[in-house]
This record gives structure tokens, C-alpha cells and sequence, in this order.
């Protein structure tokens, strides 16, 4: 559960604030098929049970207002490969396709969730026996996660023309 405070403009009240993000179990099975000693190939199947965010509710002082969401569960397929370069030297490469867990008449502007695609690419350096220094590079994109959403108050509708992410990570492994 998220809790925190909540400021408004030109008033010195600061009600309390929570809201609880069920994030999804997952189930996710993955291969991996050595070629020869310098190519391996990567396989994933995943399953994640967005059914469970059905409502997100945010609570202010008691006063509590509820949005459904209505998401529905995900499949995750990808397929990725290594490369031995040399004896300290990995690379790695790979793609991966989510569907969406919402439909445009259930999509909100605050969770632009839509199908998405990855592409990644990145090296592990073996600094050490024990040591391995990694660099990766991942563009996401989050699909075009267009809204048509009808309720009581009127239609909103529109779509995000540019709804990617540029993911970079550093890591730092030490087998003990």
C-alpha cells in the first residue's frame, strides 16, 4: 500500500493520502539451448494475471474515490541469443512482444498500457573469476495505447503518439 501526503494550492491542509497497486502474479518459463561453445539461444513464455487490477482506488482523508481499470490477463513470447566473443567477453541480444492488458474503451490516461515491444542489446565483461561487469541497452515501445473510453461524463478519446522508453543498466556481478 502506497501512503503519503496530499498538498492543495493556497491552503495549508495536508490530508493524508493511500491507494494499493496490486501488481500481477506471473508465470513465466524460459529455455535456453547452447548451439555450440559460442552461440546459446534464449526462449520465454510468460503469463501475467493483470485480471486482479480491476479497480484503483485512491483514499484522501477517509473520502475515497474508485476507477475501474477492468485489465485483462497477458501473454509475453521472446526470443533473445548469446555470444561467447571471447573468454571474458559476452554479448547478448534480444526482442519480446506483451500484449496488452486493456482494450481503448477501458484505457485511462493515467495507465497508458497498450501491446508492447523490446528490443535490447548488451555485453557482460568478466572482470574476474568471480567478477562480471554488464552494460545493456532496452527500447520499449509501449504501442500507440489510443483511448475511446464513453462514461456518464462524456467520451475521452485520443491516443499517445510517442509513448516509448530508452532503458539503460549497469551491473555489477559478484559470484560468492
Amino acid at each position: 500500500q502506497l501512503r503519503g501526503n496530499v498538498g492543495f494550492l493556497n491552503t495549508p491542509i495536508t490530508p493524508g493520502a493511500n491507494t494499493k497497486l496490486v501488481m500481477p502474479a506471473n508465470i513465466i518459463a524460459s529455455l535456453s539451448q547452447k548451439i555450440n561453445d559460442q552461440w546459446t539461444m534464449l526462449g520465454e513464455l510468460g503469463w501475467a494475471n493483470w485480471s486482479t487490477m480491476q479497480n484503483t482506488t485512491v483514499t484522501v482523508d477517509g473520502f475515497s474515490a474508485v476507477t475501474p481499470t477492468n485489465w485483462n490477463n497477458t501473454y509475453r513470447v521472446g526470443l533473445g541469443t548469446q555470444f561467447q566473443y571471447s573468454m571474458a567477453t559476452m554479448l547478448q541480444a534480444g526482442i519480446s512482444y506483451d500484449s496488452s492488458p486493456t482494450t481503448a474503451a477501458k484505457r485511462l490516461p493515467s495507465l497508458p498500457m497498450d501491446g508492447q515491444t523490446r528490443v535490447g542489446a548488451g555485453v557482460i565483461y568478466r572482470l574476474a573469476q568471480a567478477v562480471k561487469l554488464g552494460l545493456s541497452y532496452e527500447y520499449m515501445n509501449l504501442g500507440r495505447a489510443s483511448i475511446s473510453n464513453t462514461s456518464s461524463l462524456g467520451v475521452l478519446s485520443g491516443s499517445y503518439s510517442r509513448n516509448y522508453a530508452n532503458v539503460v543498466q549497469a551491473s555489477l556481478n559478484v559470484d560468492c
